[in-house]
């Protein structure tokens, strides 16, 4: 979104250097410079953020802990939805919450 607002102020600045109500072209070069200029930046820190999908160093960060579907309060065994992860019980054979068919 950053990078296509640098990108856009320079389609402006191509606007004014093709304008025929006499405008100086000095306005529409400044605009087309900054927009570039926006534009690289804006895409220098995207790649930045992103950082290297092939970094080894992200193998020792912590894995975020996932949690498990569980219902205490029934005693008996219990069926899980893949679709929306909810857990009800076996004799049901239709999810309750999202309508997906259990067990298939």
């Amino acid at each position: 979104m950053r990078l296509s607002a640098g990108l856009v102020i320079a389609g402006f600045g191509g606007l004014f250097l093709a304008a025929p109500w006499g405008l100086d072209h000095l306005l529409g070069w400044l605009l087309i410079a900054l927009g570039c200029a926006s534009a690289g930046i804006q895409g220098r820190c995207y790649l930045r953020e992103r950082g290297n999908p092939y970094d080894l160093n992200r193998l020792w960060e912590e894995a975020p802990v996932r949690e498990e579907p569980d219902d205490p309060g029934h005693p008996g065994t219990l069926t899980y939805c893949h679709r929306c992860g909810a857990s009800m019980p076996d004799t049901y054979s239709i999810c309750t919450e999202c309508g997906n068919f259990l067990g298939t």
